[in-house]
């Protein structure tokens, strides 16, 4: 019998393509209810709403959700559903981890506040932005890394930061970023500042290991992280909120390869392996932990062992080829 429930929502362009493979490998597990919901902007073009009524109230009641790229009329319509979401969930920490062979790399980003606390306006001719930095999400985020970074093996955890200028803001991060340092003497805690971080990505992703910072910078962090270290198509996003967490690829809807049999799926796959990885921890389920682990294995045998790629890797192979062998060598692997 299933013991968790999971909300999935295949999403628009390449959402549906890629993240049926997320769904195929979630059932394979047996212990998961995939509750499949629709939105978004299909599912408004059809109802005329962008979500179901009872979204908020699944999200909610799931242990988990796992979600394609959801796409926000630039006028009109409705406003952002991932947000809705995140909001929903209270999320606060989006961990995205750049891990191939050329490098392993984390990028752990506050979310909850900063520059995109959206407390904005204008007055007379000058537009102003305020940034919220609170002593609890600074406390909260490092921690969050810190205990990342121990139980995935990294030594050294950097803090990026601009507080060279912005003192009252990225300054109190730093100081809560070594405050917390001293409950992991195991770690090597240093910090960089936010553009030199950029810097070393491209040039040696491997060397800053786990990046512990704030929002606008890890959403900027993420991108260069995923160029330097092979295609945004490869890399997911976990995202723990105080009521829930959220899996997704890091891409977005790629309107202009929908349904040309591109799209690469190992992002809705690396989603399904890190939720498989979330609920294992928080519930100490060997079994998802296990199965989580030799998802990983099936991915980076398939793509880097087997050479079968999409064309975003220089491969030649399908969505529908890479997304069925990495299901059929996960089958092989599970017990």
């Amino acid at each position: 019998m299933p013991r968790y429930r999971v909300v999935l929502i295949p999403g628009d362009g390449v959402g549906p393509e890629i993240m049926r493979f997320a769904e195929k490998v979630l059932a394979q597990i047996g212990l998961i209810e995939v509750i499949r919901l629709e939105a978004g902007l299909e599912y408004y073009r059809r109802t005329g709403e962008p979500y179901p009524s009872d979204l908020g109230e699944r999200v909610l009641e799931a242990d988990a959700v796992i979600k394609g790229p959801l796409a926000t009329p630039s006028r009109g319509g409705y406003q952002s559903i991932t947000l809705l979401i995140r909001r929903l969930l209270g999320i606060y920490a989006d961990i995205r981890r750049f891990e191939t062979r050329r490098a392993r790399l984390v990028v752990v980003r506050e979310s909850s506040e900063g520059i995109y606390s959206g407390i904005e306006g204008v007055v007379g001719d000058t537009g102003i932005a305020l940034k919220v930095v609170t002593r609890r999400a600074a406390r909260r985020i490092a921690r969050t890394g810190f205990e990342l970074a121990k139980r995935l093996g990294y030594r050294v955890v950097h803090a990026a930061h601009k507080a060279t200028v912005l003192r009252s803001t990225d300054g109190l991060f730093l100081e809560e970023f070594y405050a917390v340092s001293k409950n992991y003497p195991g770690i090597e805690a240093r910090d960089v500042l936010v553009d030199s971080a950029a810097y070393h990505i491209v040039k040696n992703p491997g060397r800053l290991g786990v990046v512990i910072t704030l929002n606008q910078y890890g959403d900027i962090l993420s991108d260069v992280a995923a160029a330097a270290t092979g295609s945004i198509g490869l890399f997911a996003s976990a995202q723990l909120g105080e009521h829930g967490a959220l899996f997704e690829p890091i891409h977005g809807t790629g309107f202009d390869i929908a349904g040309k049999g591109v799209a690469n799926p190992v992002s809705a796959l690396r989603a399904a392996q890190y939720l498989l990885e979330h609920l294992g921890s928080k519930n100490n389920d060997q079994v998802l932990l296990e199965a989580s682990r030799r998802l990983g294995e099936a991915i980076d045998h398939v793509v880097w062992g087997e050479g079968i790629a999409t064309p975003d890797l220089g491969g030649s192979a399908s969505t529908q080829e890479v997304g069925e062998a990495i299901v059929s060598e996960l089958s092989r692997r599970l017990p």
